[in-house]
């Protein structure tokens, strides 16, 4: 079974079942990652974390909403494997997935407005004409 780490598919060296918690079927298999796959993700988030900091924040917005165009496209499916991995009913599956869509977005448009309070700092030699912001 392949997953994805660090930028590429690989093999699981095993995998585990999923079991619908409220018939006990099983709906599928999911690879399961080793200690050094783990430190690999780990280490390829931080360093996607460090080029998402660069990037503008119309970019990282437009990051969000593609996610979140994709998400709402997969909408259904998205649903109907929530509801056999989870046992929940079908139409709260369709909320949810639908729902999520609308978050992403959300986040993305609060992303593109930070905003705070500014602070003067001169009040330390070497800060004249410098401001803090939270």
């Amino acid at each position: 079974m392949q997953m994805y780490v660090a930028g590429r598919w690989q093999t699981a060296a095993a995998e585990d079942e999923i079991t619908n918690p409220y018939t006990g079927d099983v709906v599928g298999t999911v690879p399961r990652a080793s200690v050094e796959d783990a430190a690999r993700a780990v280490a390829a988030a931080v360093e996607g974390a460090e080029t998402m900091r660069r990037l503008p924040a119309y970019q990282r917005a437009a990051v969000l909403q593609r996610a979140a165009d994709l998400l709402e496209d997969a909408a259904d499916e998205v649903a109907r494997t929530i509801s056999a991995e989870e046992g929940k009913p079908l139409t709260e599956a369709l909320g949810e997935a639908r729902r999520t869509p609308d978050l992403i977005r959300l986040a993305a448009s609060e992303g593109a407005r930070m905003h705070g309070e500014t602070i003067p700092v001169d009040a330390a030699a070497g800060n004249a004409d410098k401001l803090g912001f939270t």
